[in-house]
């Protein structure tokens, strides 16, 4: 797993990392880097957002799948907040870029909520 004291990890798991690049006194918030497999993305907080979406998608769209994705297979195709670019993961893949996009959100709104705490 990637290791650096230039990054501050949002989540992580077995699949992959979500962090922010560290600029000297502060975290960058203009991106997020998510990183899973051999593919990297580097998205606003926007795209994702986005991307979040993209993946709920995803998921809805099993009940229509008629290839049993529910083992290695990689038959379901996860878009991206980038439109020209499309994966193709298996459901347990699915499950794990979920979990990082959850986890980085929630460690992304929590700062924010403490930040406005720490105002008043």
């Amino acid at each position: 797993m990637l290791m650096n004291k230039n990054i501050y990890i949002l989540h992580r798991n077995d699949f992959g990392i979500a962090f922010m690049w560290k600029k000297p006194k502060k975290v960058t918030s203009e991106k997020i880097q998510l990183i899973f497999r051999d593919i990297g993305f580097y998205l606003t907080y926007n795209e994702f957002k986005e991307f979040k979406q993209c993946v709920a998608d995803t998921r809805d769209s099993i009940a229509d799948c008629g290839f049993g994705c529910y083992g290695d297979c990689r038959s379901l195709l996860l878009r991206t907040p980038l439109k020209q670019l499309d994966v193709a993961i298996s459901f347990e893949e699915l499950e794990e870029i979920e979990d990082l996009i959850h986890g980085a959100l929630f460690r992304i709104q929590l700062e924010l909520y403490l930040e406005e705490v720490a105002k008043n």
